[in-house]
């Protein structure tokens, strides 16, 4: 099973993931941008949701201080954004956000993290 990281404040949204996600994945939690940053170093998750609104620390931060981090530089950081907000969006890639998530994200996840797993997209991240 795949580990993955979820950094959200709304309990609701993460109930939903939780219900989605965890008999597929193993499911980690962060409650903000400071606890998912510590997670993603601790955890060493396969993949990282990460709502770029976070509180403590915004995702955008998260993700840069990620992206210096050798071993989750290459980590995968699917972001969203609730209301959307492109201008974070366009940020959040710039830093090292490897894809934003359109909302409703939550009827696609699956498929979409079975694709960064994926043999093909394995290649790519190696090449």
């Amino acid at each position: 099973m795949s580990k993955v990281l979820y950094v959200d404040h709304d309990l609701e949204r993460i109930i939903q993931i939780q219900e989605l996600l965890s008999s597929q994945h193993n499911l980690e939690v962060a409650l903000n941008g400071w606890e998912g940053l510590a997670a993603a170093m601790l955890y060493k998750p396969d993949i990282v949701l990460f709502n770029l609104n976070a509180r403590i620390m915004d995702g955008v931060e998260a993700v840069r201080l990620l992206r210096t981090e050798e071993a989750l530089c290459q980590l995968p950081v699917l972001g969203f954004t609730l209301p959307k907000s492109e201008e974070i969006e366009r940020i959040a890639l710039q830093v090292g956000c490897t894809q934003i998530l359109e909302n409703p994200f939550h009827e696609s996840l699956s498929q979409v993290i079975a694709e960064f797993f994926s043999e093909d997209h394995l290649k790519k991240i190696q090449e």
